[in-house]
């Protein structure tokens, strides 16, 4: 038999499961900086996992599509989805370039790196979050992403 605060408790913790969030990103590339505009669709409390694209654009006339997959974990926070987080994207780079091309590196790439950042909520459903990473194909990066939880 459920109580009805058990049932409260089991409707709260289904809430904002899904959460879907705007993103920018200062990356270093090869050259030079990127800069990047994307968008990031997750789901999970306590350890999340996702979908992830952005554009970058550099100072080189190098256009960047990355996109791939999350996994992430909450290591802190007092509440599910919130404080500090470690998040491990996989994924691919697809490249354009304005002048000729060595295939197959200057085509595309795997792109792996570590993010660390923390989630600061506002309410209930809206939250940022400042971020930074490191991997491959892109050495460093920094950015901040603001969504909802829906």
């Amino acid at each position: 038999m459920i109580t009805p605060i058990q049932a409260q408790a089991e409707e709260k913790s289904l809430q904002n499961f899904i959460f879907i969030s705007p993103v920018t990103e200062i990356v270093y590339s090869r050259n030079s900086p990127a800069f990047g505009a994307g968008l990031m669709i997750g789901a999970g409390d306590d350890v999340s996992i996702g979908l992830k694209a952005v554009y970058f654009i550099d100072l080189e006339s190098v256009h960047a599509l990355e996109m791939g997959a999350f996994i992430r974990f909450y290591l802190f926070g007092t509440n599910n989805a919130e404080g500090l987080f470690v998040q491990l994207n996989g994924g691919a780079v697809v490249f354009t370039r304005e002048e000729a091309v060595n295939l197959p590196t200057d085509i595309g790439t795997a792109s792996v790196f570590l993010t660390v950042g923390w989630r600061f909520h506002f309410g209930q459903r809206f939250f940022v979050e400042p971020v930074v990473r490191a991997g491959t194909p892109f050495l460093l990066g920094a950015g901040v992403s603001a969504g909802v939880r829906l």
